[in-house]
């Protein structure tokens, strides 16, 4: 009798046992399957995942800035000159705000008769964000000059420099008529192609298929 009893006992414990098993079986299935567990194992594939995007990313924005590569012989508007990027501003500073919708100008620029000396000023008058911001020189020197504003919608703003001093309001004299779709601004001097004869500066417009206008023929100043 009593060794029926033990035996049963044992075969309770071991139908026990059993069904313990089995539910940690199925906790650590449903655990597995929802990615409770093994978050080492998830962690690595996640981040091995990330950097391959990122690597990716990289590699179409580099893709999508090849066209950038500057060709002097694709400008849209004047191909009787040459070109190169330049990176000459007088000695003047222009810098795009965080906000992104104004600049800060300021320097201590000797070219004009009266003297931009120890200056400063915020233009703000924006009614969209900035892409990027670059003086100007359009010519030899610092007469004809202006800060030229890429925009975000791929449009060019302007504000030529002495009209600006003289008034005494530094603000975007609006939108450059028929330029679109830029998506760089670069800084450039040009010259008459085969000839001995110095040149000026200007700044490119440049599309993202390379191709670029030479905005000193189209900003009044």
């Amino acid at each position: 009798m009593e060794g029926q009893v033990k035996s049963k006992n044992t075969g309770l414990k071991v139908t026990i046992g059993i069904l313990i098993l089995i539910v940690i079986g199925m906790g650590v299935y449903i655990a597995y399957d929802k990615g409770v567990i093994f978050k080492t194992s998830t962690t690595k594939e996640e981040k091995k995942e990330k950097v391959e995007k990122k690597v990716e990313e990289k590699e179409q924005k580099e893709e999508k800035l090849k066209p950038l590569l500057f060709d002097s012989n694709k400008c849209i508007n004047n191909d009787e000159m040459e070109y190169s990027i330049n990176s000459s501003q007088f000695g003047v500073g222009v810098s795009l705000n965080p906000d992104r919708r104004s600049v800060r100008f300021s320097g201590d620029w000797g070219i004009f008769g009266d003297k931009l000396s120890n200056f400063e000023y915020n233009i703000n008058n924006f009614q969209s964000n900035i892409s990027d911001v670059a003086i100007a020189v359009f010519g030899y020197d610092g007469y004809s000059s202006a800060i030229v504003y890429l925009m975000e919608d791929g449009t060019i703003e302007y504000t030529p420099i002495r009209k600006a001093k003289e008034a005494n309001d530094f603000k975007s004299y609006g939108k450059v008529n028929g330029i679109e779709d830029i998506v760089s601004i670069k800084i450039i001097y040009g010259k008459v192609k085969n000839s001995p004869v110095g040149g000026g500066y200007s700044v490119a417009a440049i599309k993202e298929d390379g191709t670029f206008y030479d905005l000193s023929k189209f900003i009044a100043l």
